[in-house]
């Protein structure tokens, strides 16, 4: 019996291990992160961080979920290691989490009794099925559809937090106008190495559509727009803005590399350095 035990244990880590994929957990760091770094600078109580990032992982998991099964063609084409496209999981275990996702999601939120937290799950929510459904598909909107979903990924959250902690929504707006470019940014260098697949099932993307040079160019234009933004921001609240200094520099630095020669580790680099500049707003401005 004791020899089983491993055995067990193994498989059990690799069904989790797909699971943590298929939800893609790393896709709501942003929201986390702005959640948890504005509720701790406020003070919020333990359970509030707590259930705040429960629901907003198990929400943004959620959405997914729902893409991966919209998409499942262009993934696999694209070669990306996703439970539904390398079929290590069919698209029954898809709908089956989804209303287990579902069920979760509302017990946590009739447990809770927060009207704020009910209504932020409901609006990203809505735009993440608006973003990957058939017929609406705002993934196929070209920038539009960038635009839309980082407002969800950077509002969303920046508002329960000031919500739940009695802050002021006016500050929290003007945070959130701020963090935008950024997150737009990141936003589109999500489907960098995605254009053969997005292609061929029809889906324009801003990268399908305008190529690649045309939007790594954009994106990094809205993040020198946010950093002047968030200079100003800081100077007409009296923050101290010594903090976006080393962003703003480095951000620069990249820009440049990638403006002489596109590398996928840099692209990677860049997008990485928007959503910490997000956090950063969020933390030192909330």
């Amino acid at each position: 019996m004791l020899t089983q035990f491993p055995i067990a244990a193994n498989a059990g880590w690799t069904r989790g291990r797909v699971l943590e994929r298929f939800l893609r957990v790393r896709n709501a760091k942003l929201p986390l992160a702005v959640f948890l770094a504005v509720g701790v600078t406020r003070q919020a109580d333990r359970q509030t961080l707590i259930l705040g990032a429960l629901v907003l992982v198990l929400t943004y998991g959620f959405i997914a979920v729902y893409n991966d099964i919209t998409d499942v063609a262009a993934d696999r084409l694209n070669g990306r290691s996703l439970p539904l496209a390398t079929g290590e999981l069919t698209e029954r275990d898809a709908l089956i989490l989804l209303v287990f996702l579902l069920a979760s999601i509302s017990t946590l939120l009739v447990f809770w009794s927060s009207t704020p937290a009910a209504l932020c799950v409901a609006g990203v929510s809505a735009v993440g099925f608006a973003y990957s459904a058939p017929g609406l598909r705002l993934s196929d909107r070209g920038f539009v559809g960038a635009a839309v979903l980082a407002s969800a990924y950077v509002a969303t959250p920046l508002v329960l937090a000031t919500t739940l902690t009695n802050g002021s929504l006016l500050r929290s707006a003007g945070i959130a106008l701020v963090a935008l470019p950024f997150a737009v940014a990141t936003s589109l260098y999500k489907d960098f190495g995605d254009e053969k697949g997005d292609e061929s099932i029809g889906k324009a993307t801003p990268l399908v559509r305008y190529g690649d040079r045309v939007v790594l160019e954009v994106a990094i234009r809205l993040q020198l727009i946010g950093l002047a933004a968030a200079a100003l921001l800081a100077i007409l609240t009296e923050h101290h803005f010594g903090w976006w200094l080393p962003l703003g520099l480095g951000s620069l630095g990249l820009s440049l590399a990638l403006r002489i020669r596109m590398r996928p580790n840099l692209v990677q680099l860049h997008r990485f350095m928007t959503t910490g500049t997000v956090v950063a707003l969020a933390v030192f401005m909330a």
